[in-house]
């Protein structure tokens, strides 16, 4: 009975609201999916980058990942845009 009151205004912020959140989570999943099927081993990474002549440019560069073994993702599309590596 409250909804007619102007409850209603609550109701439609919280389901726009868990939208939102259900939407995030949603994409959040399957952005992690299919970097993980892109997996790319970090060994075979180095080995590109020392045969493949690929250009070096001055300063540092910090790649993060969560990994030790596999590539951060950042990594090889900044190789793939950029075509090189600080």
């Amino acid at each position: 009975m409250k909804a007619g009151e102007g409850r209603w205004v609550l109701l439609l912020l919280a389901s726009l609201i868990y939208s939102l959140m259900l939407v995030w989570h949603t994409g959040g999943t399957v952005v992690h999916e299919r970097l993980r099927d892109e997996i790319v081993r970090i060994d075979a990474v180095m080995a590109r980058i020392a045969t493949g002549n690929i250009p070096r440019v001055p300063g540092t560069a910090v790649f993060l990942t969560r990994t030790e073994r596999d590539r951060p993702p950042v990594l090889l599309w900044h190789l793939k845009h950029n075509g090189s590596l600080h």
